[in-house]
């Protein structure tokens, strides 16, 4: 279960992710691909429920004007 006073909890929540989900990266990279495809090079995204923040980190990396 994840808590919010542990400091590693959300280090634990990211590596547990990345070995469930295969192919997450790529899903990743498919997403800002879309994502550019009608949002503007300035335009706002909203992600919601990020949990580790993944999707930001590589949405930031891909689209860094988003």
């Amino acid at each position: 279960m994840f808590s919010f006073n542990d400091p590693s909890a959300a280090t634990h929540y990211i590596e547990g992710v990345i070995k469930k989900v295969p192919g997450l990266a790529a899903l990743h990279r498919m997403s800002a691909l879309l994502l550019a495809e009608v949002v503007p090079e300035d335009g706002h995204v909203l992600v919601l429920g990020a949990g580790g923040g993944l999707e930001l980190s590589a949405l930031a990396e891909a689209r860094p004007g988003f």
